[in-house]
């Protein structure tokens, strides 16, 4: 069981575990010459779109393109996000980008997790390593029937990437960049030397 008031796991957002993470590491370890950011995120089984966006503002400076694909109408959405990480208005230098950065990924990164890794990966934000993700691309559609049950669908509209004018669907998961067996996701060794030898 979690015990929020003396553990924050599920009290902060992605924005925030990112923002408390980066003021932790500028003050804390001022003294360690950092440059590798590993972000885990092997057991992220998606979430809010927003929350995935906000998260890459502190990877780069650069606009975030949300793509999906509507399957009924055969439309193509490209939304275009810029993150002010630091909260003073302006959106221009925010990220960290003097750090390598990194995601470890599994086949529970799923859903808006899935969607950060294939934006990390077409954006060339850095190297993936671990597993396959598990896929998810479709965003929610929850729906009350007549009589009052609630359920929760796929809508219609996916993440996709393009390329080439070619769109092409996530839904099956993203491929690593670095291949890393599940035993040694947390083995600090074995990701160090991954790192070293990139």
């Amino acid at each position: 069981m979690n015990d929020n008031s003396t553990n924050k796991g599920f009290s902060e957002d992605t924005y925030l575990g990112f923002a408390n993470a980066m003021k932790l590491i500028k003050k804390n370890l001022r003294n360690m010459k950092i440059k590798n950011i590993i972000v885990d995120l092997s057991t992220n089984g998606g979430g809010d779109m927003g929350a995935m966006q906000r998260g890459l503002g502190f990877i780069t400076d650069e606009p975030i393109l949300n793509k999906t694909y509507n399957r009924l109408n055969e439309e193509i959405n490209i939304r275009s996000v810029e993150v002010d990480t630091d909260g003073d208005g302006n959106y221009k230098n925010d990220a960290y980008s003097e750090y390598n950065w990194y995601l470890l990924t599994g086949v529970n990164t799923f859903s808006a997790a899935n969607t950060f890794t294939s934006i990390f990966k077409e954006m060339k934000l850095g190297k993936i390593i671990g597993q396959k993700t598990g896929g998810g691309a479709a965003s929610i559609l929850p729906v009350v029937l007549p009589d009052g049950t609630s359920i929760v669908i796929s809508s219609n509209n996916l993440s996709v990437t393009m390329k080439n004018n070619t769109i092409k669907s996530i839904e099956g998961g993203i491929e690593p960049d670095i291949y890393l067996e599940y035993k040694d996701f947390y083995n600090d060794q074995k990701l160090l030397e991954i790192i070293k030898n990139k």
